[in-house]
């Protein structure tokens, strides 16, 4: 999958958790730069990279936490 600067993509565990990601833009190495909120947390700055082992599946809008809007 293509991520797509400006869309919220998630990561779902096993046990139900899950990681929501704001893409804010690319880095010439081919990472994303990124706000990443996890459960109640404050939303942080991180990088992500969009790895066939873990990947990122788009948010549908209705689901995106608040506080990335």
């Amino acid at each position: 999958m293509n991520m797509e600067i400006g869309k919220t993509y998630h990561q779902e565990f096993q046990n139900g958790d899950r990681i929501y990601c704001r893409i804010v833009s690319r880095f010439a190495n081919g990472r994303f730069k990124a706000m990443k909120a996890e459960g109640n947390r404050k939303p942080v700055q991180c990088s992500v990279d969009n790895h066939p082992s873990i990947p990122w599946i788009e948010t549908p809008v209705n689901e995106i936490p608040k506080k990335l809007l």
